[in-house]
């Protein structure tokens, strides 16, 4: 039987179709943060790690899987963490074992109730970073929501009467006016700016207290990452 010319261009019209929805069932997640093979990102709590994952069209859920055993992640014992994220694409995991490496999965949840394939492994080393006891803290960090909350501890420095808080970026420039803040009442002291005009990227904070241009007590470094 000879096929016409119009009934073999609809069976690849089929057959194309066929595959763009396999596709779709099948895409994983691109996962962003953080970079595989390299430390974690730390969240604002002790031991606790961000992870951050591309946001796919027609999702409604994500879920994600992390352990400390490469080989293990649904059903296995162990450190196991299964998790669904009410539509967020970033999650925060607590109580994390320092210094380990930790292996994390991802997989999408679509409107019509199909299910993407897990993705492929990414993993972290959950290098904690020292308490410095400096006089400020930035909360969240990671900055998720852009804006940021800053802690004061005005016992660090028991005589300061303000600080000045400039934003620049990796290149040392700049990125938004210096940020005042007059020292209140009582030891703690919770300050929130707006970082709604900044991209995605790494910043630094310098802390100067009470117009200290100098290393040391008067200046403080801190390192801000905006997703």
């Amino acid at each position: 039987m000879i096929l016409s010319k119009t009934m073999v261009f609809r069976g690849k019209i089929l057959v194309l179709l066929f595959v763009v929805l396999l596709a779709e069932q099948l895409m994983t997640q691109t996962h962003l943060y953080p970079v595989s093979g390299t430390d974690g990102i730390a969240g604002t709590a002790a031991n606790s790690f961000v992870i951050k994952w591309s946001e796919e069209p027609g999702a409604i859920d994500y879920e994600y899987v992390m352990s400390n055993n490469r080989a293990c992640f649904e059903t296995c014992p162990g450190d196991t963490r299964q998790r669904k994220t009410s539509g967020d694409t970033t999650a925060i995991e607590m109580n994390l074992i320092a210094d380990r490496w930790y292996y994390w999965i991802t997989r999408v949840i679509y409107k019509n109730g199909k299910v993407s394939d897990w993705s492929a492994i990414s993993n972290f080393f959950t290098k904690t970073p020292p308490n410095k006891g400096i006089i400020v803290q930035i909360a969240p960090n990671p900055v998720i929501n852009r804006k940021i909350s800053v802690s004061i501890d005005w016992a660090v420095n028991i005589n300061a009467r303000n600080l000045t808080l400039y934003i620049f970026n990796i290149n040392g420039h700049e990125v938004v006016a210096p940020f005042q803040v007059e020292k209140k009442v009582g030891r703690f002291q919770q300050e929130t700016f707006p970082l709604f005009f900044m991209p995605s990227g790494t910043y630094f904070m310098r802390v100067v207290v009470d117009g200290k241009n100098t290393e040391g007590v008067g200046q403080i470094i801190l390192k801000m990452i905006v997703l």
